[in-house]
């Protein structure tokens, strides 16, 4: 089965300049477990619930733009790969998320893997 079949669509993505505080609100009220950061439709970083409680417990000030403390560059699949394969990335880099970009590179959609 290829990734495309079973990928969740994308409704949000955020931008590099949103904050910390309006991220994790937007991500409890749509209750995601990571949001993507784009640039012209394609995932410059990511961010992870854990990641933001983690922060947010921590030193971090909640008026920080979300591209002072996402993780950038996250590792993209492509939407023809095989679900095998994606299983096999996340599992050799510990990986819950993965963004499914398209043959440009372009945010499609995310496969979200539990623990």
């Amino acid at each position: 089965m290829k990734l495309k079949e079973m990928m969740s669509p994308i409704d949000t993505f955020y931008e590099p300049s949103d904050s910390l505080l309006m991220v994790a609100k937007t991500l409890a009220e749509k209750h995601h477990s990571c949001g993507l950061i784009c640039e012209y439709d394609k995932p410059v970083g990511i961010i992870t619930e854990r990641d933001i409680v983690r922060l947010l417990t921590g030193d971090a000030k909640p008026d920080l733009a979300i591209r002072e403390v996402m993780t950038h560059r996250p590792i993209c699949v492509d939407v023809n790969t095989e679900l095998t394969d994606a299983l096999d990335l996340a599992k050799s880099r510990n990986l819950r998320h993965l963004p499914v970009v398209d043959a440009t590179q372009r945010l499609v959609g995310f496969v979200t893997l539990g623990v």
